[in-house]
């Protein structure tokens, strides 16, 4: 990819990233399990902008409007946190920090 910004390296967006991770098979094995067990399953979908750094993020998208629960009373709600990003600017040759919202996984909450 040709920068349109003379002299602005696109190396400030790694096309690779490497990550060490000290975990065992068996806690990520867990961890991606975790959407399916739950009372309020999820499952992921990817977040794709070729203008933000990371480009790809995975999002959690719950799978029903109520928990899977005998009383039946409960709803499935989101758990959202706030993430820092770097997008680059496409006119202005220029990278700002920007937060994003996104879903981490869902829960169940009582009816108001």
């Amino acid at each position: 990819m040709k920068s349109k910004c003379p002299g602005m390296k696109l190396a400030m967006f790694p096309s690779e990233l490497l990550l060490h991770l000290n975990a065992s098979d068996e806690i990520l094995s867990l961890t991606r399990d975790v959407g399916k067990t739950s009372l309020s399953p999820w499952t992921y979908r990817i977040d794709m902008d070729t203008t933000r750094f990371p480009a790809m993020i995975q999002e959690a998208q719950c799978l029903h409007k109520t928990c899977e629960h005998p009383s039946g009373r409960l709803l499935s709600k989101p758990i959202q946190h706030e993430i820092l990003v770097l997008h680059r600017g496409t006119e202005t040759c220029s990278v700002t920090v920007k937060t994003k919202l996104i879903t981490v996984g869902c829960t169940c909450i009582r009816h108001r």
